[in-house]
């Protein structure tokens, strides 16, 4: 039994380690990292918006103008098809990006002292200042041409004796073209995933303007039918009013039909 109850004491010791590493790493990946140890729950979708500013005396009192533009605003799936859009347009311009110009420049200044032991070193501390600056530049074309071109520049300086040219300069230039034979070869090969991407953004812009002619026509079929329930609850009041009043008149004429027999 003594064995048994220490076999299991290591056991919990070993989970409540574990455990307590685990919420070590997820706390260093977090600050580290910048990844949540525990992703949140997704943000509720927000309710019907624009609808109070339309309430008169209890009552939804709607144009079409205003229907058809509460229900572009309210629709999730215009919201999703328009993300697809933008989407889209992220992806041409992520794919025209391959053939943009990089200009690149760089500045180094570096100092360095040195204790010198000898005499032959020109100077008893001796003070080297090295200034490094190069310009860059690239590009590739829609015919798979790669162009590159750098220059370059060092200057050095020293508080040396035996430097016969201080400060020295050493300056370089260069340039590299490119041009692939067989892969890549050609317009079409290189621009052939902007061509897939703009067909992509057709086809998202042609699904987002078909959910919105659907939706209004949904809108305007809907608003067509309140319309024409209005307008028969209209006649049917009218056809019970008309027919309220010529039964008062017929009673009336009767009573007075009545009246006058009897006075008779």
């Amino acid at each position: 039994m003594s064995y048994v109850r220490a076999l299991v004491l290591v056991v919990l010791i070993s989970l409540a380690s574990s455990s307590a590493s685990f919420g070590q790493q997820s706390d260093l990946r977090e600050r580290i990292l910048g990844i949540p140890a525990r992703i949140p729950p997704p943000a509720p979708l927000p309710g019907p918006q624009g609808f109070q500013e339309h309430i008169v005396d209890g009552q939804l009192v709607l144009t079409l103008d205003d229907a058809i533009r509460l229900a572009m605003a309210n629709n999730i799936d215009i919201r999703v098809d328009q993300a697809t859009v933008d989407f889209a347009k992220n992806n041409v311009y992520r794919q025209s990006a391959l053939f943009d110009p990089l200009a690149s420049a760089s500045f180094v200044d570096q100092r360095v002292k040195t204790q010198t032991s000898s005499q032959l070193q020109g100077a008893a501390v001796l003070n080297t200042l090295n200034q490094t600056t190069q310009f860059g530049y690239a590009q590739t074309f829609p015919t798979g041409t790669n162009f590159q071109t750098f220059f370059g520049n060092l200057k050095s300086s020293t508080n040396s004796g035996f430097a016969t040219l201080n400060p020295f300069y050493n300056t370089s230039w260069s340039f590299q073209v490119t041009q692939p034979l067989l892969k890549n070869f050609g317009v079409f090969a290189n621009k052939a995933p902007i061509y897939i991407a703009q067909r992509n953004l057709r086809q998202s812009q042609a699904a987002f303007e078909g959910e919105v002619s659907d939706i209004l026509l949904s809108v305007i079929s809907q608003y067509s039918k309140a319309l024409r329930y209005k307008s028969n609850r209209m006649k049917k009041r009218s056809r019970v009013m008309s027919a309220i009043r010529k039964h008062s008149v017929w009673v009336r004429s009767l009573r007075w039909t009545f009246i006058a027999r009897n006075l008779k």
